[in-house]
């Protein structure tokens, strides 16, 4: 117990971390119509062997909506503050998400059931993700901006503003059949007609 209480303490020492929001995406490329998946993670979490935790989060990014458009509802926590000590009765977290026009905003904040070393030794924590789907095509497109990404740095005891890294991707526009391919499958539906009537 000695033990346990000695290695929480000293993750509780003085850090500064350069923690950072993070919006990636499932893929690079894709197709109209594809279904885009986005994760937003708080990453940089452990730098030279000293460990941010934090307990709670607010974001708020802007999306391209000539480009993208939100499936709701998708929108759903990664429970960044560790699995429910009794799931359904105490949540580890208080999630509040939406998506509002073109924002997306999602904040958390740790309950007093969560566990604090379920963040130990990781880099990247998953706050939460949602889907879109591609609307139009384009090339190395940047579709997100974030507004705000503040975190509570447990060790510090004040509220952090993260910087932000978004993720860049490239939409297809979908071919359509060509003309000619369309028109030798309807020649070769004739000639097969045509047989099937002469027997």
């Amino acid at each position: 117990m000695k033990k346990l209480i000695l290695v929480f303490l000293a993750a509780m020492t003085f850090n500064a971390n350069a923690a950072f929001i993070t919006l990636t995406t499932d893929k690079t490329e894709y197709n109209v119509g594809d279904t885009i998946s986005v994760t937003v993670s708080l990453s940089g979490l452990v730098e030279n062997g000293t460990q941010t935790f934090f307990s709670s989060y607010v974001t708020a990014f802007n999306f391209d909506s000539s480009v993208l458009s939100a499936v709701e509802p998708s929108l759903t926590s990664l429970m960044a503050f560790g699995p429910s000590m009794a799931p359904g009765i105490f949540p580890s977290e208080l999630f509040a998400g939406s998506v509002t026009g073109n924002m997306v905003s999602g904040s958390s904040i740790a309950s007093p059931m969560a566990n604090p070393f379920f963040q130990s030794g990781m880099k990247t924590v998953g706050l939460y993700t949602l889907q879109f789907i591609a609307i139009a095509a384009g090339d190395n497109i940047d579709g997100f901006s974030f507004t705000q990404s503040d975190f509570f740095d447990a060790a510090l005891g004040s509220t952090q503003t993260a910087d932000v890294e978004t993720a860049r991707f490239t939409v297809s526009q979908v071919p359509a059949p060509s003309t000619g391919i369309l028109a030798l499958l309807g020649l070769a539906a004739l000639v097969y007609s045509r047989k099937q009537n002469a027997k």
